[in-house]
């Protein structure tokens, strides 16, 4: 078969040449736009990013000028307006030979559509007293800007003060700048800067003779700076960087912010922002020596300088404290006075540092909460000591709940906590005291160890058996703690049958002093009662807590006479809870004391020597916790020609059981103030 080969007949040639005509015509359109709306983008853009340019050079210019500032507008409003901003600035650092002031001028030229800005030196002629230019700083003015079509300083925010020559004078405070351009669619932009609150002191004025005056004035914005008594060369307070060591001493300079040559000490105040009463910091209102407190409990501490004339005026510096001891609330401690079923009774202990008097400990308040309140009767939850009435609903026997204390203290704002654990004995009829302490055992019986479980039968009850085993406060067997059970001690009365009128099953729980003193236990004990009558059997049921040995240190004292002249006798207390024993009363066999730090400067050939003594009991043991320590301080080859020991720390002193070093508290002695 024979193929034709044939080609587009002229028809078809100029359809599709029409079609290519309008395609070429849309993609040229689009591209012309984009290119057009490219191009007025990156032009809007360049103008905004000028116009805050601008602004931010002239807020670098404000914010360093310290003299003066004004602003002058002429022929507002027409094409010639005129605005220019004219500030003075004083320049310790100028080089030998130079003027120490420069006039700055910003100036924006409506007809122009400019911002430039001019520099020269001035300096106060020899002859005149007039102060005149000495000097441009810049060949031609600087362009800031252009295609500017607004320039506006607001320095409406402004205070009256006076001088020490009792002139009024106009200073700024602070400052906002705008700019104003037109974008490419004829549309009013704005670039403006935020408030500039002004750290230097500014006067509203353009009279170089008023700002730039040689007197020093008193409202002259100064600074504060300060170095070791030691130390004859000061630096410069930089806020809350610069460091003071607590129980040293410093002196406080204030200079004037441009002339940091001579201190100006004998024109101010000096005073330390929001002080604290006590062993906190202080300084002397009229030589500017700071004494910081070596205790006190202050992270940072701001010094004020005022001037005499005009207490209005003045200067802050804030130092940071370093070192020392800190005055803190370290822990509260719930402790348990009596755990008599159903009406325990609680108290509290605190965990100080540092040096506090009674009447500070005294103004601590408490806080008590119990997870479950409608198993309680309602009670007072603000003081030391809490006593609870446990409600004995059947629903809620056998349980537990835990008891919470808030300790604030209202002398260092802190607060702590402490959280214990109470379980509800399972039969309502029992009575006595389920908080043991070590010690107690056979032939050392006392009052508060007698328990009784109510019968409710006649007189021929007995108790087949007894066992008891540590458990946890859900009443389960801890199997690992079987060995100790040789130091738990139970004694019946009357061969275990219950003759009480009252119907009451009597007996006593003691324990060893080898139950290791560092940790808390319970104990549960469980009687088996039989009525031959009936023939019932039945358990009774009771768990016995026994907390944990704690030393507390609640008590200390200054050193009452000058232990550089006389040797000195010392006497500490503290709270020894979990624990008591015969063995007490002679306690150097269970409680030994050390000292942790005593620093001090003696001369050559004298000798500071501390001897402790073991810690008694105070009062009966079954009334008191407390113990009382003792010591000596003695200084050996001293004479009146040489000069006394200077002790330049307090004297810490760690009080521990012998045979469980990390049961123990320390106790902190100061010496009397004014100890040399």
């Amino acid at each position: 078969m024979r193929r034709e080969n044939r080609g587009l007949t002229l028809v078809e040639m100029m359809i599709a040449v029409a079609i290519l005509g309008i395609v070429m015509v849309s993609v040229t359109s689009f591209m012309i736009t984009g290119s057009r709306s490219f191009a007025k983008g990156s032009a809007d853009a360049e103008l905004q990013k000028e116009a805050e340019q601008a602004v931010n050079q002239i807020e670098d210019l404000i914010i360093d000028t310290n003299g003066g500032i004004s602003k002058e507008v002429t022929s507002p409003g027409t094409e010639n307006e005129e605005t220019v901003v004219t500030m003075y600035h004083i320049q310790p650092d100028a080089p030998a030979g130079t003027s120490g002031s420069v006039k700055e001028t910003v100036t924006f030229k409506k007809a122009d559509g400019q911002i430039t800005y001019d520099c020269e030196q001035v300096a106060q002629n020899a002859d005149t007293g007039a102060w005149e230019s000495a000097g441009a700083v810049y060949t031609h003015p600087q362009l800031l800007a252009e295609n500017v079509e607004s320039f506006d300083m607001d320095l409406s925010d402004t205070v009256e003060e006076y001088n020490d020559k009792g002139e009024a004078e106009t200073l700024v405070r602070s400052v906002t700048i705008t700019v104003g351009y037109r974008d490419s669619a004829g549309r009013a932009a704005y670039a403006t800067s935020p408030i500039i609150t002004l750290r230097n002191r500014l006067l509203l004025s353009n009279d170089p003779q008023e700002i730039l005056d040689d007197t020093p004035r008193l409202s002259d914005a100064f600074e504060l700076w300060y170095s070791g008594l030691a130390e004859p060369l000061p630096t410069k307070i930089i806020d809350g960087v610069s460091e003071v060591e607590r129980g040293l001493e410093y002196n406080i300079y204030a200079y004037l912010s441009f002339d940091a040559t001579t201190n100006i000490n004998d024109l101010v105040q000096w005073e330390i922002k929001d002080a604290v009463s006590g062993d906190a910091s202080h300084i002397d209102s009229d030589t500017g020596v700071l004494h910081v407190g070596y205790t006190d409990p202050h992270e940072y501490l701001t010094v004020v300088a005022r001037y005499k004339s005009n207490p209005n005026k003045k200067a802050e510096g804030t130092l940071k404290l370093v070192g020392g001891e800190i005055k803190s609330l370290t822990a509260v401690h719930i402790t348990e006075q009596n755990l008599t079923a159903f009406n325990p009774t609680y108290g509290t202990v605190l965990d100080l540092t540092g040096r506090w008097t009674p009447e500070e400990i005294a103004n601590t308040t408490y806080k008590w909460t119990v997870s479950e309140p409608s198993w309680v009767e309602p009670f007072t939850d603000n003081t030391k000591n809490l006593t609870l009435q446990v409600k004995k609903d059947a629903a809620y026997l056998g349980k537990n709940f835990s008891i919470t204390v808030e300790a604030h203290s209202n002398v260092t704002g802190e607060t702590r906590y402490d959280t214990v654990t109470y379980h509800i004995p399972e039969d309502p009829g029992v009575g006595g005291n389920s908080s043991m302490k070590r010690g107690q055992t056979e032939g050392q019986w006392h009052n508060n160890m007698f328990y009784s479980w109510s019968t409710n039968f006649g007189y021929d009850v007995t108790c087949t058996n007894i066992e008891y085993y540590f458990c946890n406060l859900d009443g389960d067997r801890i199997s690992a703690y079987d060995d100790l059970l040789q130091y738990v001690h139970i004694k019946f009365n009357l061969d275990g049958v219950s003759n009480w009128s009252n119907h009451e099953f009597p007996f006593y729980v003691g324990y060893d002093e080898g139950l290791p003193l560092n940790q808390s236990y319970n104990v549960m004990v469980v009687a088996h009662m039989h009525d031959p009558v009936t023939g019932e059997d039945w358990d009774h049921e009771q768990m016995f807590h026994v907390p944990a040995v704690k030393i507390y240190d609640l008590h200390t004292y200054s050193c009452p006479v000058n232990p550089s002249t006389d040797d000195v006798y010392f006497k500490y207390e503290f709270d020894l809870v979990g624990y008591w024993s015969v063995s007490m009363q002679n306690s150097s066999d269970v409680i030994a004391s050390r000292v942790e730090e005593l620093e001090y400067e003696a001369p050559d050939g004298v000798d500071v020597n501390v001897e402790l003594f073991a810690p008694v009991a105070m009062g009966s043991p079954d009334d008191a916790n407390k113990m009382q320590g003792s010591g000596h301080i003695s200084v050996t080859g001293r004479n009146w020609d040489t000069p006394h020991v200077v002790y330049t720390s307090p004297m810490k002193i760690r009080v521990y059981m012998k045979n469980y070093p990390d049961v123990y508290g320390t106790i902190t002695l100061y010496f009397s103030e004014g100890t040399s």
